[in-house]
Order: structure tokens, then C-alpha cells, then sequence
């Protein structure tokens, strides 16, 4: 038997053709190739042949004969196999001293990258230092050069890349219902189905804080409504028996009042669910999940049919508007994030439960949620399609059995953002056709969400349980040591687009609020093009309008690096997210409806509309904006900056730096970040970004 000597400490190993199999399989995965069969053994075959006489190899001539036997095979795949050898060789001394220095840097400064993931618990920090190596090892290990340039110079942006070493998930639509129901396991105990509402939201507590730690994204409760309304009845029927009971035990010969007992049970099992939500809320907004961070959640509802559903969206509207701590001082919370499912044929004027609209209406101008989602657009053939946490949608897929559409409990694998911008000013200072250069990085990121696809597809069902084992996602009920390829089926990727007003103005002088013409233009290119990528790829490719917290100033710095200032698109600190209108126009909110209505429904696979407001109180205009905004087809939002001030308690909009009451400077602001809401100051300090603290000064009509 042939003897490797390691290079490291010379230890003498027996050669193993497995491990020469597993390298060039690896170094194949970086520029997305599958070796055939008979390829591998051609490898084996050469190597094998130049070691007859030899009784030892040293680990570097063994690396030398496997690249020259690709280099005959595939050249491309020889050069990753290079490139990684060297990367490890070289770049091993380089990792650990700049993780030594960003390590230094996550445990002294504050992060105020994301907005809503507190970076001075040790729990965030310990979570940021161990993604800071994967985002490092990710890159060297699954990406070409091409790929890591386009991404250093800010032609590409991959989201969460730090997260993308683990085969996780992105947002999903969990299937709440289905794990609730007959029980599940989770970390070998059995929870059996809830009997009534205050187990039912305890239990989805838990499910949300266990499932939110093994993804990075958002995610959605869709129509928790529905979910819920079974247990509250329950809790009801509970408690009339209880009454009963008592009734009957107590007084001799007295028949209870049937109305009079219900009432009460009523009363008492709304209580129940008033608790139960309110504690709910407080554990979402100041216990962090196992990745350190608060889970991004979102709760659907509205699109009700009974009393009990009804119950269910008045009781997490009415908590919400409530808040949490001492009378007097009452605040509302961020998480989590509602949207109102608005059907035209029950909540419009005169209809059955336009009053539950009055109700969102009045929680949203109190607390700047829900927003409010149209059934026009978001509703197909009976099934709602929910948001994925802040503005993620998922493509249509049909059950290949029932041929319905399916959204609840399907998912995304991930998404990456093209730098408009800089495409279109590289495409005039090279003197390049701008659509074919947008066309080469869009078949960039095709090949880099295709990877994405087949590495998920490795990853077990073990490694997510209640998504994969307890029916959490759609079809998860595999085995724990099943891999979840054929889940994958209906999971959407996402291509993200920033700056488009930005872009507009480089490539016509004309802002989105003055022409949407090359806005449209470009988007309907993607479109195309996504579409086609479907087709040939058979993946569930989709086009995302990408929020851009702390992106909107990353990319723009890229840019004014690249390219110097140029007025309109680099002389402030930030772009402009996704395909809306400039924060700093002086349009309506009416106005701001029209000129973003085509591009908000050409970008389906991420999408959001909002417009700002200078009066919150006055309902029945809030009332006017949201309505005309449904008969649109939006997903509305409505903003506001909401003050509250610690010292007094006061409450009120756009205060500036003291509070009007007592001139206290100690006040929390909350605003829209992006899609969702986040705190500008808390307590007087600020949390958002520089550069977001920057666009929220310049706001006008967001």
C-alpha cells in the first residue's frame, strides 16, 4: 500500500482514492460542474498510473498529479482545485489575523448594520464572531474569482453571505397549522396539540423562537387567524364548563342562564387570549433565539368568516395598540410585524367587516402597523400569498397531485442584489451596451443561486426538524437522515435590484417621479430574462425589490469610489432602495402611489409600497390612502416618525430632537426602515446606521 506523507507533521497515511474523489468533486461544485463517472475514474486511472513504483508520495506530488489529470479533463476545474490549494496555503496566516482584527472590532464597536439585531449582547457577539470565519471560509471555498471581484468592487451583492457556509434556509412561510396539529417532537419531547388558546400561542411562541434560530431570515405566520380560532373556541367551551359547573355545584336546583354563561365564557377566554398574545409579543421583542438575534416575525390576518377569527385579529390589533409598560408610559412593540389580509368583498365600505378594517386602520395610525395587503393581487384562486417577514413573496407552484396553488410552507433559499448604478456608469465609461452588461452579471448570480440549490439539497432534515420532520415546510415530513433536494422543488431564489432611481438618472437625467420610462424598461429586460432562467434551470427564480438597510449606503460608497460624485447619485451618503421614488421627493402620497405603481408590480418576488404621512390621527384620510392603495393591488404601508418620550410619556410624530411636553431629549423614535419598522433613537441614542440616519433626515415623502 502507498504511503502519503503529510506536509504539515509527516505522518504517513495509506492513499485513499476517496479523498482524491471528494476534492475534485468539491473544486467541480466552485464553477458549478458535475463530473460524469467515467471522468473521475480517467483521474483515478492517471493518478494510479504514476504511482506503480512508488512506495511513498508526499501530499504535495500527489496534489501536482491530480492537476495535471484535470487539467486534460476540464482546465476549469483544475484551476479551482489550484486556486483552492494555494488559497489554503497562502491565505491561512491572512484569515486568522484579519479575523483577529474583526473580532477585536465586533467586541468593541457597536454594529449598526441591522437595525433590529442587538450587537451589544454577548450572545450576538459570540453569533457575529463565528459568522465572520464562515463568511470568509464560504467565499474561498465555494466562489470563482470572477464572482469574489464582482462582489469586491459592488457590481453584486450576496445577501447574508455570512450565513451561507450553513445550509440554511432564507425566509419561509411556515406552516404553523400543521406542526400544531396532533403534536409535535422537538429535541426528542413531545408537545401534544394545545386544548386551548393560552397553550396554542405558548406553544407557537416556542416554535417561532426554535425555528427562527436555524434560518437567517424573515418569516411568516400566514393567516394566524385561522390558525388560532380552533383553540380560542376551545378555550370557550372550556370555560362554559367550567361556569356550569360551578354553577351547578354552588346554587340548588338553579338552571344557569345560558346567554349570561357564554357571555362570560366569552369574556374570559378573550382575556386568556389577550394574555397569552401580550406575552407573546414581549418574548418576541427582548429574548434573543440561539442565533442572537430577535426572530423576524410576521403575522398575517383579516380575511375573516366567523366570530372566532374575528376575536383572533381584534385581540392582536388591540394588544398591540395597548403596548407594554407602566401606566402612563406605554409603549408599542416592533415585533411582530402584522399585515392585514384586505378582501375587497368583506372589509370595503358597508361590507360585513369593514368595522376590522376601522380597527387596523386605527392600530396602523398608532403603531405604523399593519400594513394592509390587497386581494386583488395577492390572492389567487382562494389562497393568500403572504409576505415573507418584510417584503419577500414567493412564485407560483402547483401541487403536482392536486394541481392547487401551494404558498404556505414553502420557502427561500437566498438572494443577491445587483448594483444598478454602478452597471449602468461602468457601461458608459467602458462604452458597453448597457442591457448586455446587466445581462452578464444577471447570469452571474443565475450561476451562483444555482450553486445555492444543489448545496441546500445536501443538508439533512435533521438540521431543521420542525421544518423538514414536523410539516413546518411544504412536503417536510422526512426522515431525519433524508436530505431535503425534493423540498427544494418549490423554493424560490431571488434576484434583488437596488437603486433604480439612481440609475434612472444616470442613464436619462430623469429621476423615477419624473420618468419611470427606463425604470420600466429595465425591469420588463429582467423580467425576460428571469423567465428564462426558469425555464432552462427548472428553479423558481423570482424578482426582488431589495430593502437595502445598511446596503443603500454600502453600494453608494462602493460606487462613489469607483466612480467619484456625481450629482444626484453619489452627492449624499446613500441610493435609494430598490425601485421607489428618491425619500427626499416633495410628492403625495397620492402621487407617490401612481409613479410606483408598474415597477411594485413588476417586481412580485419582493415588493412593498408605502407613503409617508404628517398627520397619523386623521383616520378617515389614513382611511383614503390605504383603500385607493388596495384598489391598486398594493402591499401598503403607512409612515410616520412615531416619538415617545421616557421621561413624561408623551407620544406624538416628527418631535425632532426634544420632546414638545417637557424638553426631555430622552426620547425613542421608531420609523420604517425598509419594508419594517426599526428604532432611530432609543432613549435618546441612536440605533439605525449613518447613513439610514441620513436618509431618514432627508424623508419627505417616505
Amino acid at each position: 500500500m502507498i504511503k502519503v506523507i503529510k506536509n504539515k507533521n509527516g505522518i504517513e497515511e495509506d492513499f485513499n482514492p476517496k479523498k482524491i474523489l471528494s476534492a475534485i468533486d468539491k473544486s467541480a461544485e466552485r464553477v458549478n460542474y458535475d463530473f460524469t463517472a467515467d471522468e473521475k475514474m480517467k483521474v483515478l486511472n492517471f493518478v494510479e498510473s504514476k504511482l506503480t513504483d512508488r512506495i511513498k508520495i508526499s501530499v504535495n506530488e500527489l496534489h501536482n498529479l491530480v492537476e495535471m489529470a484535470l487539467d486534460v479533463i476540464k482546465p476549469e476545474v483544475a484551476k479551482s482545485y489550484k486556486d483552492y490549494r494555494n488559497y489554503k496555503h497562502e491565505q491561512s496566516y491572512k484569515i486568522l489575523y484579519d479575523l483577529e482584527n474583526k473580532t477585536k472590532n465586533i467586541l468593541n464597536v457597536r454594529d449598526y448594520s441591522n437595525s433590529n439585531s442587538n450587537t451589544l449582547l454577548i450572545s450576538t457577539k459570540r453569533t457575529e464572531i463565528a459568522q465572520e470565519f464562515a463568511k470568509e471560509l464560504y467565499q474561498k471555498m465555494y466562489l470563482d474569482q470572477q464572482e469574489i471581484q464582482a462582489m469586491h468592487e459592488g457590481f453584486i451583492y450576496v445577501h447574508d453571505l455570512k450565513d451561507m457556509l450553513l445550509p440554511q434556509l432564507n425566509c419561509c412561510l411556515i406552516d404553523m397549522k400543521a406542526i400544531l396539529k396532533n403534536g409535535f417532537t422537538a429535541e426528542n419531547k413531545f408537545y401534544t396539540e394545545p386544548k386551548d388558546i393560552k397553550t396554542a400561542i405558548g406553544q407557537m411562541e416556542d416554535i417561532i423562537m426554535m425555528v427562527s434560530a436555524q434560518h437567517y431570515g424573515g418569516h411568516t405566520v400566514p393567516e394566524i387567524d385561522k390558525i388560532l380560532a380552533p383553540y380560542y373556541k376551545m378555550s370557550i367551551e372550556k370555560y362554559e364548563k367550567v361556569l356550569r359547573q360551578a354553577i351547578i355545584e354552588t346554587t340548588i336546583g338553579v338552571v344557569p342562564d345560558e346567554n349570561m354563561l357564554k357571555s362570560c365564557a366569552n369574556r374570559m377566554a378573550y382575556k386568556e387570549m389577550e394574555q397569552a398574545l401580550q406575552g407573546c409579543e414581549m418574548a418576541l421583542n427582548t429574548v434573543a433565539n440561539a442565533r442572537g438575534s430577535y426572530p423576524f416575525v410576521t403575522f398575517s390576518f383579516g380575511d375573516i368568516s366567523n366570530q372566532y377569527e374575528e376575536a383572533v385579529c381584534k385581540a392582536i390589533l388591540e394588544v398591540r395598540m395597548k403596548g407594554h409598560g407602566p401606566e402612563g408610559k406605554k409603549q408599542t412593540m416592533i415585533f411582530p410585524k402584522l399585515v392585514f389580509l384586505y378582501n375587497h368583498d368583506i372589509h370595503d365600505s358597508g361590507k360585513i367587516y369593514a368595522e376590522l378594517f376601522d380597527l387596523a386602520v386605527k392600530c396602523s395610525s398608532k403603531c405604523m402597523y399593519p400594513d394592509f395587503l390587497s386581494s386583488i393581487t395577492h390572492k389567487k384562486e382562494n389562497h393568500w400569498i403572504s409576505p415573507m417577514g418584510c417584503r419577500a413573496y414567493l412564485s407560483d407552484y402547483r401541487d403536482k397531485t392536486t394541481g392547487e396553488l401551494v404558498y404556505v410552507g414553502r420557502f427561500n433559499i437566498g438572494a443577491i442584489s445587483l448594483n444598478m448604478p454602478m452597471i449602468a456608469q461602468e457601461s458608459i465609461n467602458k462604452g458597453k451596451d448597457f442591457f448586455k452588461l446587466l445581462e452578464y452579471y444577471l447570469q452571474m448570480i443565475r450561476k451562483m443561486l444555482d450553486k445555492r440549490y444543489k448545496y441546500l439539497s445536501k443538508a439533512k432534515a435533521s438540521s431543521n426538524p420542525l421544518m423538514f420532520m414536523e410539516g413546518g415546510a411544504y412536503g417536510g415530513y422526512l426522515k431525519k437522515n433524508d436530505i431535503i433536494a425534493p423540498l427544494l422543488k418549490s423554493a424560490t431564489a431571488s434576484f434583488g435590484i437596488t437603486a433604480l432611481n439612481e440609475t434612472s438618472i444616470i442613464l436619462t437625467g430623469k429621476t423615477i417621479a419624473e420618468s419611470q420610462s427606463i425604470a420600466i424598461e429595465i425591469l420588463n429586460f429582467i423580467n425576460d430574462k428571469v423567465s428564462e432562467f426558469k425555464k432552462e434551470d427548472n428553479h423558481l427564480y423570482a424578482l426582488y425589490g431589495t430593502p437595502a438597510e445598511s446596503l443603500a449606503g454600502t453600494q453608494c460608497a462602493q460606487f462613489t469610489k469607483k466612480y467619484g460624485i456625481i450629482k444626484g447619485v453619489s452627492d449624499k451618503s446613500y441610493f435609494t432602495n430598490s425601485f421607489h421614488c428618491s425619500v427626499s421627493e416633495d410628492i403625495t402620497p397620492f402621487e407617490k402611489q401612481d409613479k410606483e405603481l408598474e415597477a411594485f408590480h413588476k417586481v412580485a418576488g419582493g415588493h412593498i409600497q408605502y407613503v409617508r404621512v404628517s398627520n397619523p390621527n386623521n383616520i378617515e384620510g389614513l382611511k383614503t390612502i390605504i383603500r385607493r392603495g388596495m384598489a391598486m393591488g398594493f402591499y401598503q404601508g403607512i409612515n410616520f416618525n412615531a416619538c415617545f418620550c421616557e421621561d413624561c410619556g408623551a407620544t406624538g410624530n416628527d418631535w425632532g430632537l426634544e420632546c414638545p411636553e417637557c424638553g426631555s431629549i430622552n426620547i425613542t423614535e421608531t420609523n420604517r426602515v425598509c419594508g419594517y419598522l426599526g428604532h432611530a433613537r432609543v432613549r435618546g441614542d441612536r440605533t439605525l446606521n449613518d447613513t439610514k440616519m441620513d436618509e431618514v433626515h432627508d424623508r419627505i415623502s417616505m
